[in-house]
């Protein structure tokens, strides 16, 4: 026979919920809206363990195109951490691949003398980009992107 489990009677969803609104520039106004709650039923969310509505915890979740098991139990992180270490390798591969591929890229990378200023700028600025590009592709396959006429108080 399995033991039984004691029942959930407060959540906390304050760590995965800021650290969303940290990501995406959100306010409590924001999030509330988005989860279809007061902004004080928000503040009590955010303010650590709380007993949400089931309702608003599903349209909370679908609002931040994230599972309800990432929201109420913190898979948020160990997800967006391996995607962000696959995001990290594929654009590494992509880097290695492009200079081989890339006769500008090949070119200028070769005519650079190891351990020079010039090299170091170099690899700086594409790495930089390569970065760059990295983080957009990343926060858009795993975060829902709001539109650029969307006005964010914060």
């Amino acid at each position: 026979m399995a033991a039984e489990q004691e029942p959930y009677t407060l959540l906390d969803l304050s760590p995965v919920l800021r650290s969303i609104m940290a990501a995406r520039g959100l306010s409590v106004a924001d999030m509330a809206r988005m989860a279809g709650v007061s902004k004080s039923a928000m503040e009590k969310y955010l303010a650590g363990p709380s007993s949400p509505r089931a309702v608003a915890v599903a349209s909370l979740a679908r609002a931040l195109n994230i599972s309800t098991d990432a929201l109420v139990f913190g898979e948020f992180y160990e997800m967006t951490e391996k995607a962000a270490h696959r995001a990290a390798v594929d654009g590494f591969i992509k880097l290695l691949r492009d200079l081989k591929s890339d006769p500008e890229l090949s070119r200028t990378f070769a005519e650079l003398e190891p351990g020079s200023d010039a090299l170091s700028d170099f690899t700086m600025r594409v790495a930089l980009d390569r970065a760059d590009d990295v983080h957009r592709q990343f926060v858009g396959r795993h975060f829902r992107i709001l539109p650029a006429t969307t006005t964010i108080k914060r």
